[in-house]
């Protein structure tokens, strides 16, 4: 039997994008969907525009909620979704025609527990009428475990996110998305995979990633991010607690990175932050000796150090 697939889209004032979302998901090559949108209390016209599309597409599904933020909106979607497997798109990005088509041959072909494609960042409507998909170069399989290693690693985006994969249901049930955060992403796909028997990948570029500029994660570029550092702590604790230490190790190390970006992003707002870090017992034993040399060197002087790495990073690009 072919499987059932939930595509899970929460909306939340995105009027002017949602109808090409929507569109790009109804004209999937793989027809035995269902659309789960959720109006997470919209207050322009997208709520209105999705229900109008549902007239004409019996596959689509509108829920109306009052505001409670995308995760809240997303875990609503799960709890309603009569598919075995789950897809997640964001109401400002789109889909290729084969996307799900992809996925699921993945997930049949591997048995896999999640499939995962690639994605592109679309920074205006001119590039997404040109745009078209590339063929598929390369797939692979990997553990639950190795995914892990692989979401620290140089695909980092393409695994955070909730989008770009087909999963099964049952994983996003015993992991559901924190309510009330930030970076909710960071906080649960490592639970996905780690949980998973079997994770493919391949690199086709079928999800279009629009950089919204008015996006949630826009609007608090200029705000210090507490739930960024939380998010990476509790993939740091969750892999301490199940003795991966190597696992353990670099999401530690990705915590200090993150304040360390921030701080010199932003004039310095983390340097306390990275300070005490460097300070605690609990990333003493973990930080790479290498890091500890960097961020210490950085909180001494650190005028000096970044006139310096400016000064190397333009003798570099010469």
């Amino acid at each position: 039997m072919e499987h059932l697939v939930s595509i899970i889209v929460p909306v939340y004032k995105v009027e002017n994008v949602v109808q090409r979302c929507i569109k790009s998901i109804t004209a999937q090559t793989y027809t035995n969907i269902e659309i789960i949108i959720v109006d997470d209390g919209s207050p322009d016209g997208s709520g209105a525009i999705c229900d109008s599309l549902a007239q004409d597409d019996s596959r689509i599904k509108v829920f109306h909620l009052k505001n409670g933020g995308v995760s809240y909106a997303r875990n609503f979607g799960i709890q309603n979704a009569a598919g075995d497997l789950l897809a997640f798109v964001d109401a400002d990005d789109l889909i290729m025609p084969t996307y799900i088509a992809t996925l699921v041959e993945m997930t049949e072909k591997y048995n896999a527990d999640i499939s995962c494609c690639a994605f592109r960042r679309i920074f205006n409507d001119a590039d997404i009428t040109v745009y078209t998909s590339n063929a598929q170069t390369g797939e692979k399989c990997l553990s639950g475990r190795d995914a892990c290693f692989e979401l620290f690693g140089s695909r980092c985006t393409q695994m955070v996110s909730p989008w770009c994969k087909l999963i099964k249901k049952q994983l996003v049930l015993d992991n559901m998305f924190p309510v009330g955060r930030i970076h909710e992403d960071s906080a649960v796909t490592f639970k996905w995979f780690y949980n998973s028997k079997t994770v493919c990948i391949c690199d086709s570029e079928l999800y279009l990633y629009y950089q919204n500029p008015n996006g949630i994660m826009k609007s608090v570029e200029d705000t210090k991010n507490e739930d960024r550092r939380w998010a990476h702590t509790l993939q740091a604790e969750f892999f301490d607690k199940c003795g991966e230490k190597a696992l353990a190790k670099l999401a530690w190390r990705k915590t200090l990175l993150s304040l360390y970006v921030d701080s010199i992003n932003h004039d310095g707002r983390c340097d306390d932050d990275l300070a005490e870090c460097l300070k605690s017992d609990k990333f003493r034993k973990h930080i790479f000796a290498m890091d500890r040399l960097k961020y210490s060197s950085y909180l001494l002087c650190p005028k000096l150090y970044k006139s310096c790495r400016s000064l190397l990073k333009n003798t570099l690009l010469r």
